[in-house]
């Protein structure tokens, strides 16, 4: 049979024609593939990092929660020696003023002695020198009393 040149070009451009169109659209949906499998590709590793940044944060925020209980743990006791120490201040105060008490009433005595001494001394001048005139009657080289 005989099959005109025209044809068969016809026939081979037709065929590289539609060969050169499927390589183009396989081309064209194997790209498409490669856009997806990139884009899962990069959507995966976007919840990896954000597990890991989800991990890291579930890490500090139990180191936070620890270092906080440690602090109100501290913060418990030091309340508690405070308390103690205010109790300790409340007794030495209370210490304090019995003595402050004692020493004002020992020192209100001290005082009233101390009048009442001045007074004696006092009252006891006038008879000194009259015993002393007295004296040098009969002795003339009496002393005079002694100042008190």
């Amino acid at each position: 049979m005989w099959v005109s040149p025209l044809l068969v070009f016809a026939g081979t451009f037709v065929t590289a024609a539609l060969t050169f169109m499927g390589t183009v659209i396989v081309k064209r949906m194997s790209r498409r593939g490669e856009f997806a499998a990139a884009a899962k590709t990069e959507a995966e590793a976007e919840a990896v990092r954000q597990q890991a940044a989800d991990a890291d944060a579930d890490r500090d925020l139990a180191r936070m929660r620890d270092t906080l209980e440690m602090t109100y743990q501290s913060l418990d006791r030091m309340s508690a020696r405070v308390k103690g120490y205010e109790q300790q201040i409340t007794e030495l105060q209370s210490l304090a003023d019995r003595r402050h008490a004692f020493v004002m009433k020992q020192v209100e005595e001290l005082r009233v002695d101390l009048e009442g001494t001045q007074t004696r001394i006092r009252d006891h001048r006038p008879w000194d020198r009259r015993v002393a005139e007295i004296a040098r009657r009969s002795d003339p080289d009496f002393p005079e009393p002694p100042e008190l």
